[in-house]
């Protein structure tokens, strides 16, 4: 079987729902049918063969590019080193998107999964949490250390918003793959970030949700979310209004600028019109 050859190592909430169902219909791309395998963080202790089983689908004659998606690798300290162990010539994809916009996505995320149960978001602990799982420039560093900069393609989500082919065409270029586009996604949002119709169901469905993930269930994971009878019990179309604490933004506004600025410069982009607030979004 043909070793992985690239891997989506982040961000979550940009694109990688998308990008992967893309992937999933080019003749040329393998990805297995579930997101998220988590192998070189969480469950690397499973062992190489326990991998494996996710490619043996795939065909070395026709398949190029063998890979997964899984937006959480970026946060991992020992993911880039057991990346590059297991294949010297793998190449990353990273997608970068606004700090502000990424907090606000990963709140509204916490109230689907139920871990608020109002939205009214005053708790200093639930805003240091979401920036700790924000704030990127110092992983990026870490993968830089592993993986030469030609050897990762850095991308925006900004430019997959405004220009979805072209943001394709980059990824297919930096694996070596023909152009070859599903139309009907093209402009179609995957993915949304949901409400919860009740507070304490959406809870406890997470909760089971990752205990099958943990038992290595992967596939159930992948029915569960595609599952348009489960989505429609668990959430609904009617959206909350984000209630933060306007005290407790004011003190956000020069860390997200800095980190902005720290990203600029590492990634060698003028991010400059990411500097806004909170209330612009």
């Amino acid at each position: 079987m043909k070793k992985v050859n690239f891997i989506y190592i982040g961000l979550d909430k940009s694109g990688s729902t998308w990008l992967h169902k893309q992937m999933q219909v080019h003749p040329n791309i393998f990805v297995p049918k579930e997101k998220d395998l988590y192998f070189f963080d969480q469950f690397y202790h499973r062992g190489i063969d326990w991998y494996n089983k996710y490619f043996t689908s795939s065909q070395p004659k026709v398949h190029s590019a063998i890979g997964e998606i899984c937006h959480n690798y970026i946060w991992s300290y020992e993911a880039p080193k057991r990346m590059k162990e297991y294949n010297k010539d793998m190449k990353l994809l990273l997608v970068l998107r606004n700090p502000y916009e990424i907090f606000e996505s990963k709140i509204k995320y916490g109230l689907q999964k139920g871990e608020y149960s109002s939205n009214k978001i005053e708790s200093n602990e639930i805003v240091k949490q979401s920036i700790d799982e924000i704030f990127i420039s110092d992983n990026i560093k870490k993968y830089f250390k592993y993986f030469k900069k030609d050897e990762i393609l850095i991308l925006l989500f900004d430019d997959l918003k405004s220009d979805p082919k072209q943001f394709l065409s980059e990824i297919y270029d930096f694996l070596d793959v023909p152009l070859i586009v599903d139309k009907q996604l093209m402009n179609k949002r995957i993915n949304k970030t949901k409400t919860y119709r009740f507070y304490f169901l959406n809870k406890i469905s997470f909760r089971v949700a990752r205990l099958i993930r943990l038992l290595g269930f992967n596939s159930i994971i992948n029915f569960a979310r595609n599952n348009f009878l489960i989505n429609k019990l668990l959430f609904s179309k009617k959206k909350k209004k984000i209630d933060f604490n306007p005290t407790e933004l004011d003190k956000l506004y020069p860390m997200f600028n800095k980190e902005i600025e720290k990203m600029s410069i590492l990634i060698n982009k003028d991010l400059n019109r990411w500097n806004k607030h909170f209330k612009d979004l």
